[in-house]
């Protein structure tokens, strides 16, 4: 069995500079990688997170769909998706054009004499062009359902780009951590 063994045999003092010098990589480490993160709706970068623990530091992206967008899909790939719920939220949506007639209730305006002129319930011609619109979409169940990537996903590696950009440091950030000892 083969083993390797690192362990800091000098005061605290020294293993605090060393763990000092982690975080604040950590720290540039993922703060680079908020750079590099694709926005779409920005669901992506709010959900980044930098934890700190007593030896290092973890960098983790909580969506479902993070390590796609991290490492990509091959072609061909299929995922299933269970039943879930989804919340209300808003989207774009395609309105077909509408033509037709409405009722218009009895209402009330000034013209420009400032006289109040009352008009009685009537029906109007409307004419509404197609395009994109926002509507609002009530919390709903969807799935199951197998979601297919037929031409793959393309990996952005915006944390692995980020750690590398970073990676030269580690050895900089320990030295100089350790000057002062």
């Amino acid at each position: 069995m083969s083993k390797l063994t690192f362990r800091i045999g000098q005061s605290q003092e020294v293993r605090n500079r060393i763990i000092y010098a982690a975080h604040r990589l950590g720290r540039s480490i993922f703060d680079e990688s908020q750079i590099y993160v694709p926005v779409k709706t920005g669901a992506l970068k709010r959900s980044g997170v930098l934890r700190t623990l007593p030896n290092g530091f973890v960098i983790q992206y909580t969506v479902h769909y993070a390590s796609k967008q991290e490492f990509g899909v091959p072609p061909g790939f299929t995922e299933e998706v269970g039943k879930h719920t989804v919340r209300k939220h808003t989207r774009k949506g395609i309105v077909k054009a509408r033509r037709g007639t409405i009722n218009i209730s009895r209402h009330a305006y000034y013209n420009k004499e400032g006289k109040r002129i009352t008009v009685k319930r009537h029906r109007r011609s409307i004419n509404v062009p197609a395009g994109m619109r926002l509507e609002t979409v009530k919390k709903h169940e969807r799935g199951p359902f197998t979601r297919r990537y037929p031409r793959g996903l393309e990996g952005k590696f915006y944390l692995t780009r980020a750690y590398e950009a970073h990676r030269e440091e580690l050895q900089t950030e320990i030295y100089d951590a350790l000057k002062g000892v």
